[in-house]
C-alpha cells in the first residue's frame, strides 16, 4: 500500500510540475506577447507622429520658400515694369517715334535709347521697337555677334496674340511665356536663350492711340 502511495504521490507530482510547466509556458507567452505589442504598437505611434511632424515641416519650408520665391518674383517683374516705362523722356520717346519716319536725329535718339535700355540689365536677350504706323522695328540681340541696333519690318506683328493682349490691357502691358514651342514671337527670337517676354504698349500722350509696342526678351 505505501508503494501504491508513492507511486500515485509522484505521478501526481509529476502532473502538477507539468501543468505548472505549461501554465507558466503560457504565462511568459502571453507576457512576451504582450510586450512585443507595447513596443510595436508605440513604435507605430511613434513613426506615425515623426511622419506627421516631417510632413508639417516640409509643408511649412514648401510654404516659406514659395513665398520667398513669390516675392522675389514679384519685384522681378516690377523691376521689367519700370524698366519698360520712359517716364521723365516719354515726351523725347515719343516725338522720336512720331517724327523718326523723315527725321535722322529722330532714328538715332531711338537706336541711343534701346541701347541705353539694353546694357541697363545682364539678364536682356533682345529687345523690339516696334512702330505700329511704319511696321518697322528697331531690334538689339545678344545673338549678334557686334551688338547694333537693326532696323527690319513687318506688317504682320499687329496679328499676334501677345501684341493684341497688350493693346487691350488696361495696364498696356502683357507678359509671355515662350516655354511652350508653339507660342508666337512675331520676331526671330532664340528660344534657347530667352525664357519670358514683357511687351509695353506707348500711346500718344494727346491722343491715346497705340504708337509703338516695346518688347523684352529675357
Amino acid at each position: 500500500m505505501g508503494s501504491i502511495a508513492r507511486k500515485m504521490a509522484y505521478s501526481i507530482s509529476m502532473l502538477f510540475d507539468k501543468i505548472s510547466r505549461r501554465l507558466v509556458n503560457k504565462l511568459i507567452l502571453l507576457f512576451t506577447s504582450i510586450i512585443i505589442l507595447v513596443v510595436v504598437s508605440l513604435t507605430v505611434i511613434s513613426y506615425q507622429m515623426l511622419q506627421r511632424e516631417s510632413i508639417k515641416s516640409s509643408i511649412e519650408s514648401t510654404s516659406n520658400n514659395l513665398m520667398l520665391v513669390n516675392q522675389n518674383l514679384e519685384d522681378y517683374l516690377a523691376g521689367i515694369e519700370q524698366l519698360s516705362l520712359p517716364q521723365i523722356r516719354y515726351d523725347e520717346i515719343n516725338g522720336a517715334i512720331v517724327n523718326e519716319a523723315h527725321d535722322y536725329a529722330s532714328k538715332m535718339y531711338l537706336e541711343d535709347y534701346l541701347r541705353s535700355l539694353y546694357y541697363s540689365r545682364n539678364d536682356l536677350e533682345a529687345i523690339y521697337l516696334y512702330l505700329i504706323d511704319q511696321h518697322k522695328y528697331y531690334s538689339i540681340s545678344r545673338e549678334n555677334y557686334n551688338i547694333m541696333v537693326r532696323v527690319g519690318e513687318d506688317a504682320a506683328i499687329p496679328d499676334q496674340s501677345w501684341y493684341k493682349q497688350a493693346v487691350a490691357s488696361q495696364k498696356n502691358e502683357a507678359f509671355q511665356s515662350l516655354a511652350l514651342p508653339e507660342t508666337q514671337t512675331g520676331y526671330a527670337v532664340n528660344r534657347e536663350t530667352s525664357f519670358m517676354a514683357y511687351h509695353r504698349v506707348l500711346r500718344s500722350i494727346a491722343t491715346r492711340q497705340p504708337q509703338a509696342v516695346l518688347s523684352f526678351y529675357f
